[in-house]
């Protein structure tokens, strides 16, 4: 599995560069999840943490994709866009992107915004296992008495949000696919 995810940190870093040399183009563009993903940034304001050594939101979800799963990039989150205002702070993520499920109907979700977790979800990496688990257990903590609005699963540094309009076996194809790519039993 070490191997796979090196593979994928190399083949996102060489796709990286090569968009970046023949588009001149110096900001990521939220597209299909197919291995043209930018590497691992250093730049906080770009929404790296400076401490890129694991993968990032990007290779997970292109992992996640390899994995037979119908995901699709909307959003790839920067410091400037972050809705939670996490990206690259302390205890916040280092990467983080928005994601749509192509078996969520679009009259489900007609009104979300385009990087609803409703319309699929979202991948979160963290520098560390316990800043992760510590977003786990917030994002699965009822706010005001309301139940969860979502699916949240943990594995090492990743957290994993999707949207409770997939049926609880989807969501399990998620969460073994995920296992699969941490390299961490279910």
């Amino acid at each position: 599995m070490a191997f796979l995810l090196g593979i994928a940190v190399l083949s996102g870093a060489a796709g990286y560069t090569l968009n970046r040399v023949t588009s001149g183009s110096g900001t990521p563009t939220a597209g299909p999840t197919t291995g043209e993903q930018p590497a691992s940034t250093t730049d906080p304001a770009a929404g790296g943490s400076g401490q890129g050594t694991g993968p990032t939101a990007e290779q997970v979800a292109i992992l996640l994709a390899n994995q037979g799963l119908p995901l699709r990039t909307t959003v790839v989150y920067t410091a400037q866009n972050d809705p939670d205002r996490l990206l690259g702070r302390p205890g916040g993520y280092s990467s983080r992107l928005a994601f749509t499920d192509e078996r969520i109907s679009a009259s489900e979700i007609a009104g979300a915004p385009a990087d609803a977790i409703e319309r699929g979800g979202a991948i979160e990496v963290f520098v560390d296992p316990a800043s992760a688990a510590g977003r786990g257990a917030a994002l699965r903590a009822p706010a005001g008495g309301d139940l969860s609005k979502e699916y949240t699963y943990v594995r090492g540094t990743i957290v994993l949000r999707l949207s409770l309009i997939l049926p609880e076996e989807m969501a399990a194809g998620y969460e073994t696919a995920l296992a699969a790519v941490a390299g961490q039993p279910s």
